[in-house]
């Protein structure tokens, strides 16, 4: 229900954001059920550039972690890149990121250690191809591709909000004396 462009900073589209969320929420539930809401908080859509932040921050976790196993992990700004572009929907906002360095990195770096392809003591350096095959190379001169499988997330469809409405239609309903819920219209 973000729409783009809409933030805290420009007051003029995140009230008219604001308004048009309050209003669905009048159409969808009852008010006794929003009198027992303490605050109604709206979010404006993640753009790129924060969820590149976002995957910094996640990879320099991993990187701690590596560190910890005395891993030195280095990673380039293309599979940084990567990372974002498979884990950024405008839909989802950040969700997929965690899936996306999980399958682009944790996966390879698991695998490299335990095959011996890293070792104990050394570095291991990750990169990425425009295809999304993130490229393995260790201190030994030896180097090797890891292609991820494909996501497997609801957001990996390209209609993640008509497969998430479908999941939805084929939960049971309760009656919680509670009118039924009305999909937005995106």
């Amino acid at each position: 229900m973000a729409q783009q462009g809409a933030s805290p900073d420009d007051p003029n589209a995140y009230g008219q954001m604001r308004s048009a969320v309050k209003s669905e929420l009048g159409k969808a539930f009852r008010p006794e059920f929003l009198n027992r809401l303490d605050e109604i908080i709206v979010f404006a859509a993640l753009q790129r550039q924060e969820v590149l932040q976002v995957a910094d921050l996640m990879l320099a976790e991993l990187q701690a972690r590596c560190a910890e196993s005395d891993v030195k992990l280095e990673l380039s700004p293309a599979l940084k890149q990567a990372v974002c572009t498979a884990g950024f929907s405008p839909t989802f906002g950040a969700r997929p990121l965690r899936r996306a360095v999980q399958r682009l990195c944790e996966d390879a770096i698991a695998e490299a250690v335990l095959d011996g392809f890293v070792l104990e003591g050394e570095a291991l350096s990750l990169d990425a191809t425009p295809q999304g095959v993130v490229l393995l190379k260790n201190k030994r001169g030896r180097s090797r591709e890891h292609s991820p499988p494909a996501g497997q997330g609801i957001e990996d469809d390209d209609a993640g909000a008509p497969a998430a409405a479908a999941v939805a239609d084929a939960l049971p309903a309760y009656d919680m004396g509670l009118q039924p819920l009305t999909r937005p219209t995106v």
